[in-house]
């Protein structure tokens, strides 16, 4: 019987988030997707990935140049792509039957989720979930007296730096590596 469960998630996108004030117009889209699903067979036993999600999404806008540049996804890239209601019904099941929400900026990842749903017409996705999300920035602000990036995140538990870092998967499964490290040492 499965005791414990957690997904990581992150997201590229056409640009940063604006204030939540602003019209759903102004706000960018999400450009990458992807998820890893960790699970235990029972509380003593060792984490093992269940499943895994990655994909390119289509934005119905461009990105802008400095997207570009970070996250070395080409826009030829995305047009080749689907657009986010493509996979909206999979990635809303691959948050199934989880018990927490973990991310690197998890509020970021969680805002462009809610933003994408919105577009086609759900209300906000974790209005009620909150107490679930568990963010490593938040989490680690005390020991680096700020909000630190994820490769230094990655370096202090993980002991050597993080390469490839600004494309989703890359960045889920660095995140993965600090929370297992994190849960082992009774931080999360």
């Amino acid at each position: 019987m499965i005791k414990e469960s957690f997904i990581c998630f992150d997201t590229e996108t056409t640009d940063l988030v604006g204030n939540l004030l602003l019209p759903l117009d102004k706000q960018p889209h999400i450009i990458e997707f992807a998820a890893v699903v960790m699970r235990q067979i029972d509380s003593g036993s060792e984490w093992y990935e269940e499943k895994h999600m990655d994909v390119l999404i289509k934005p119905p806008v461009d990105m802008t140049d400095q997207i570009q540049k970070i996250t070395n996804i080409d826009r030829t890239q995305l047009l080749l792509a689907e657009p986010f209601n493509y996979y909206q019904q999979q990635i809303s099941d691959f948050f199934r039957g989880v018990k927490y929400r973990i991310g690197h900026n998890i509020r970021f990842d969680e805002a462009m989720l809610d933003f994408e749903y919105a577009r086609l017409g759900y209300g906000p996705v974790w209005r009620y979930e909150r107490q679930k999300s568990r963010c490593t920035v938040e989490m680690n602000e005390h020991v680096f007296g700020r909000r630190a990036n994820l490769a230094e995140v990655y370096e202090k538990y993980i002991g050597e730096p993080l390469t490839g870092a600004h494309r989703a998967l890359t960045d889920v499964r660095a995140t993965v590596k600090v929370a297992l490290e994190m849960i082992k040492q009774g931080i999360l």
